[in-house]
């Protein structure tokens, strides 16, 4: 009966901690997205928005 438990806190823990990295990366991506429009609203000239294009490609 412990060992079951014992498990079922470890999985509760790994998937919490995963779901934590998830989000983190989550959140990280949609800064990065945020900060790209602010960068195309700022920066109008269509050499910016193309530059911007093939980077996100690239990264992706």
């Amino acid at each position: 009966m412990f060992i079951l438990r014992a498990s079922t806190i470890y999985s509760v823990v790994v998937s919490y901690t995963t779901l934590q990295k998830v989000l983190k990366i989550l959140y990280k991506k949609k800064l990065y997205l945020i900060w790209k429009v602010l960068e195309n609203e700022n920066d109008n000239t269509f050499e910016s928005e193309s530059n911007s294009s093939t980077t996100e490609c690239s990264i992706q």
